[in-house]
């Protein structure tokens, strides 16, 4: 099942891969209610990641400035921080009842914590997923942060920006230019970390072993895959390359755009990488 921040409808997904056929499991009109299935209300959700067991999925409902909780079974739904009321904005850490966010926007989960770009304070937040409570990790005032993901073995947190990617020190905040931007700004252009271009990246997901990153370039209108490491046994590279397929020795910290089609037919897209569905929510 694919879980679908559905930002333009202000309402949460279910899509299954197998029938391909498409339910709602929360919202339904504008607005802020924490209410079952289609009683919630939301404004512009923008990104959702699900806890590892599937049962509880955490949603970024953008313009009412908060966290969402989930249940993917029931579709009952819970502010689980920020969000005092309606369209309330602002920044502050603390309590899940405290708390503030403005314009939330890329979220990700590692262990008993979130970590959600706050777009409109140009912070990393983390937020405790039983108690609500908001930690700052750090300010990326000079960057425009959207999406965020985290490697599992390591805890760095990979961010997207207008123009590139950056990578976060987790525990110290520490923060480093990873790939893309540079004087000639943004663009398109595949290759290695000195020359490669993005142009808006949004959405960015860890692929299975965490060697590479799948980057949904939004202004390119195309996925971007990332190498992590150089002189790695890595998946293969390629047009159309599956994300399981075998490896190659040769692979460094690059990009190469990865082939994707729209399907109108099925209403939804068609790739020999079918995990790729899940960065795509935008």
């Amino acid at each position: 099942v694919l879980l679908v921040a559905d930002m333009g409808n202000s309402m949460i997904r279910r899509v299954n891969l197998t029938s391909m056929h498409t339910t709602t499991l929360a919202g339904y009109y504008l607005g802020y209610l924490d209410a079952p299935g289609t009683w919630a209300r939301f404004i512009a959700p923008w990104d959702i990641v699900a806890s590892e067991d599937g049962a509880t999925a955490y949603v970024t409902d953008s313009e009412n400035h908060c966290i969402r909780r989930i249940s993917t079974d029931t579709g009952v739904t819970a502010t689980l921080s920020g969000g005092r009321f309606m369209r309330v904005s602002g920044y502050e850490d603390g309590a899940a009842g405290v708390a503030l966010f403005q314009r939330p926007a890329g979220i990700c989960i590692s262990g008993e914590w979130l970590y959600v770009v706050d777009t409109g304070s140009r912070a990393i937040r983390k937020v405790h997923r039983s108690t609500g409570e908001a930690f700052t990790v750090t300010w990326l005032d000079k960057y425009e942060p959207v999406g965020i993901t985290v490697s599992s073995a390591t805890n760095n947190l990979y961010v997207t920006t207008a123009t590139a990617i950056l990578l976060v020190d987790s525990s110290t905040g520490l923060t480093s230019h990873l790939i893309g931007g540079g004087s000639a700004g943004g663009g398109f252009v595949d290759g290695p970390k000195d020359t490669a271009r993005f142009y808006r990246p949004s959405l960015i997901y860890m692929e299975r072993g965490g060697k590479s990153l799948i980057v949904a370039d939004k202004y390119n209108h195309c996925v971007r895959r990332l190498h992590l490491e150089p002189s790695i046994m890595c998946h293969k590279c390629g047009l159309n390359a599956s994300l399981d397929a075998e490896s190659q020795p040769s692979c460094t910290l690059a990009t190469i755009t990865v082939n994707l089609t729209w399907s109108s037919s099925w209403g939804t897209f068609a790739t020999t990488s079918p995990q790729l569905l899940t960065v795509l929510s935008d």
